[in-house]
């Protein structure tokens, strides 16, 4: 009988400031990162005390874990526990479904994975996932969480539809990537839309945290809340009450982490205070117990050959 077990791999994090020079080296394939980017993106970190990616995932890997009755390793791709780190622990098997912690980037994570340990002196059988955005239960779980945060606000109507209009982010990504046929934008835009059809609500798709130079994917979260409101100068007084009401979703995202409790939380919120919006956000999924049913049968139907 084979031992199987499962890899949730994930972008990575770091757990110091310090460490910034070289997370992002990595990220950025060796380059050493401006020194005004390092100087902001620490301000970041120390703005939201840091990021619980890593001890979100790990959660999440010990629900997998419980689930399927099976071993749930954790690695990353950019920083520890590495890929590399992780490798001695899973010659032990002899099949691994890597399970990225990324829905709309499967191939991506994938692909990193088996390159990583595709080397090793007794590589185990590396099984893939397909891409889960629109997994039943990774909308199923969206939309759970949706209608608790917003029916549970205090707001005129505990209806769904009389809600505000409602954003589903996602990460931004360069258009050149997209133009060269990676099929992030359209797993994103199908998931979202499957979703807004199960809450029979409308809402629209915005990107986030666009990095770098270069055209990136859009219509930004940013732009959108300033044309929504009417862009108020910085500093200006604003409206009161808030012309209208807002909330924001973290589609993409499946744990918080410095581009929610930051980029949403921190500076999505300034942009729609400057605005005149009032700007609400639903967590990410982090160890939503629907989230962990689609991880496990994503895993299961990879072990299975579903």
């Amino acid at each position: 009988m084979s031992r199987d077990a499962v890899l949730l791999v994930g972008h990575g994090t770091i757990d110091h400031p310090s460490q910034l020079p070289e997370f992002l080296r990595r990220i950025r394939r060796g380059r050493p990162a401006p020194a005004a980017l390092l100087e902001e993106l620490t301000r970041r970190y120390q703005a939201v005390g840091g990021s619980p990616l890593l001890r979100i995932t790990e959660a999440q890997a010990a629900g997998v874990s419980e689930r399927l009755g099976l071993p749930c390793h954790v690695a990353m791709r950019f920083w520890e526990p590495t890929l590399t780190s992780a490798a001695p622990e899973l010659m032990a098997y002899d099949r691994v479904v890597v399970l990225p912690v990324a829905p709309y980037s499967v191939h991506v994570y994938s692909q990193v994975a088996r390159e990583a340990l595709s080397a090793l002196p007794r590589a185990p059988e590396l099984l893939t996932v397909e891409p889960y955005g629109a997994h039943p239960l990774y909308l199923a779980a969206w939309a759970s969480l949706i209608r608790k945060e917003m029916n549970g606000a205090t707001l005129p109507s505990a209806a769904l539809d009389a809600r505000p209009e409602l954003l589903l982010t996602a990460h931004s990504l360069p258009l050149s990537v997209i133009q060269a046929g990676d099929p992030y934008r359209a797993l994103v835009e199908a998931s979202a839309a499957a979703l807004l059809a199960q809450l029979g609500s409308e809402g629209r798709v915005v990107y986030q945290s666009e990095g770098g130079e270069g055209v990136w994917l859009g219509p930004s979260l940013l732009e959108h809340l300033r044309a929504l409101g009417g862009a108020l100068p910085r500093g200006e007084a604003l409206r009161e009450p808030a012309a209208r009401e807002i909330w924001v979703a973290p589609l993409g995202f499946v744990a918080d982490h410095i581009e929610t409790l930051y980029d949403l939380d921190v500076e999505a919120l300034a942009v729609a205070r400057d605005a005149g919006l009032k700007l609400r956000r639903v967590p990410a999924l982090n160890t939503h117990p629907l989230f962990l049913d689609c991880l496990a049968e994503v895993a299961e139907a990879a072990l299975s050959g579903r």
